[in-house]
């Protein structure tokens, strides 16, 4: 006796079949209701793009930074200052380390300035003396897509992808309060 071999579509109907005379899998879901899925035009938010006008101002060409506001201004931290990363790649490169944004950016939209400020290079191995932070504490608030929230006139940081003080790639585990009063003006004023 021959034996026949078995076609894609025989497969695909057979399939077909056992998923259709099985019971559907049923999810648990955290809310009792379901947000409708809209698709259509009438989408209950618009987004709008509109260019503004820096004037002068120096701008951090910055991706995955951490950000918040105060008085006005915008402050940005960590995240990388050059395109998207490397894809096929790992550890240096794709996520060179000079790339990693060091620096803390205050921007002011109305009055068009800006001001940045390093926070230090972790890879010197001693307590930066302009920010006083340590190695361990420059490195977890120079990674990339970390997380955060504002409360009031603090922003609480946390994760992030990046080197520690070791030079080994690692998600953080750090949680960092920072008051945005002092932290604009030690980058605006220096003290």
């Amino acid at each position: 006796m021959m034996k026949r071999p078995v076609s894609i579509l025989t497969l695909l109907v057979l399939l077909s079949a056992c998923c259709a005379l099985s019971a559907p899998a049923l999810g648990q879901h955290q809310t009792s209701t379901f947000t409708p899925i809209q698709t259509n035009d009438g989408l209950p938010y618009r987004i709008s793009l509109r260019e503004f006008d820096f004037g002068a101002a120096q701008l951090p060409g910055l991706h995955s930074y951490a950000s918040g506001r105060f008085d006005g201004k915008w402050v940005l931290l960590a995240g990388r200052t050059n395109g998207v990363h490397d894809l096929d790649q790992t550890g240096q490169q794709s996520f060179p380390a000079e790339f990693q944004n060091r620096d803390v950016w205050v921007i002011d939209p109305v009055s068009k300035q800006s001001w940045h400020r390093s926070l230090g290079d972790p890879s010197m191995g001693v307590t930066d003396q302009a920010s006083g932070l340590t190695p361990a504490q420059i490195a977890s608030l120079t990674p990339t897509n970390n997380q955060l929230a504002q409360v009031g006139t603090t922003i609480y940081v946390t994760g992030g992808y990046g080197l520690n003080t070791a030079n080994e790639f690692t998600t953080f585990d750090m949680l960092t309060a920072l008051d945005l009063a002092g932290l604009v003006d030690w980058v605006v004023t220096g003290s």
